[in-house]
């Protein structure tokens, strides 16, 4: 079984997990109860750093919006593929072209864009900054340079759609990241 990854930030007081008998996460709401569950919490350091600093995201055709040429709804996730769990890279690891490259020489669909969030953004969306990058694969996995991920687990499906929206306003409002295809055409193997 893969390891968890670091919790690099979360809204600390709104958030309130448990694990159910099953292992997945459940939520809570009510009022002044927050989970001391570290498998679920992760470790958290204080106040985070850089939380400007973006998260790369990697445009597919299925999460690109072709009639408004930019990034659909569901491109800051989550879908069922991810299991409610949206991959970004961490610019502090990687840079939008790195990150680009590597999708084009592993990924199942090419990318055809990098567009990016931040921690902030995702910590104010009430969502939690989980990076992976180091956490142990089962064999045969792969993952992705500065591998991160926002963690929707747990939410309701209104809750989600708030997130992804928010996601998504910032995400068009920061723009493209400049980075070129690589000569990469079509999809990837």
């Amino acid at each position: 079984m893969a390891s968890a990854g670091v919790v690099l930030a979360e809204t600390v007081g709104l958030k309130n997990s448990h694990l159910s008998s099953w292992g997945h996460t459940r939520h809570t709401r009510h009022a002044g109860h927050r989970s001391t569950n570290t498998q679920v919490t992760g470790p958290t350091h204080g106040p985070f750093r850089n939380p400007g600093v973006p998260m790369w995201r990697q445009m597919t055709r299925s999460i690109w919006d072709e009639a408004n040429a930019q990034p659909g709804l569901l491109s800051c996730g989550p879908q069922g593929a991810d299991h409610r769990k949206p991959s970004f890279s961490r610019q502090s690891r990687v840079t939008a072209q790195e990150s680009r490259d590597w999708h084009q020489k592993n990924a199942a669909w090419a990318s055809r864009s990098v567009w990016s969030i931040s921690v902030s953004e995702i910590v104010e969306a009430t969502l939690r900054a989980v990076d992976d990058a180091d956490a142990t694969l089962d064999p045969g996995q792969k993952r992705a340079l500065g591998h991160a991920y926002a963690d929707y687990r747990g939410l309701t499906k209104g809750e989600m759609k708030d997130a992804r929206g928010n996601l998504l306003r910032s995400m068009i409002a920061r723009g493209e990241q400049q980075t070129t295809d690589g000569g990469f055409a079509g999809e990837a193997a």
